[in-house]
C-alpha cells in the first residue's frame, strides 16, 4: 500500500515537471538509502518468500500465506512498480518485478473457480 500511494505521488511531482524531487524526497534514486522508499518496499515484496509469508488480513483477524485481497495488492504494486521502473530508467527492476507478477498472477489464478 505505501509503495502504491508513493508511486502515485511521485507521478504526480513528475507530471508536474518536478522529477528532481522524486529523489530527493527519497522516493527513487541511487543516492536514496536502499535506493529510495520506493523500490525498498518493491524490491522486499518481490522475493517470491515474501509473497509468500505468513500475513494477516485487513481487520488482521486471521493469519494466512494466501490471503487474496493480499496478494492483488501486492500483484497490482509490483505491476505498477514494473512501469515506473521503467520510466525511471530501472529495467533490472522492472523485470525483477514483471517476473513477480507473473508468479503472483499463477497463485491469484489457483482461487478461480469455474463453476
Amino acid at each position: 500500500m505505501r509503495a502504491l500511494t508513493l508511486m502515485a505521488y511521485a507521478n504526480e511531482l513528475i507530471a508536474n515537471g518536478r522529477t528532481s524531487d522524486v529523489a530527493n524526497l527519497g522516493l527513487w534514486g541511487a543516492s536514496s538509502h536502499y535506493g529510495g522508499v520506493i523500490p525498498f518496499d518493491l524490491d522486499y515484496i518481490a522475493q517470491s518468500a515474501n509473497y509468500n509469508a505468513v500475513t494477516c488480513d485487513l481487520w488482521e483477524e486471521i493469519q494466512s500465506t494466501d490471503l487474496f485481497w493480499n496478494k492483488y495488492t501486492t500483484r497490482k504494486a509490483l505491476l505498477l512498480g514494473a512501469q515506473f521502473a521503467t520510466h525511471m530508467g530501472d529495467t533490472n527492476r522492472a523485470t525483477t518485478y514483471t517476473n513477480a507478477v507473473k508468479d503472483l498472477e499463477n497463485i491469484l489464478n489457483a482461487h478461480w473457480n469455474n463453476s
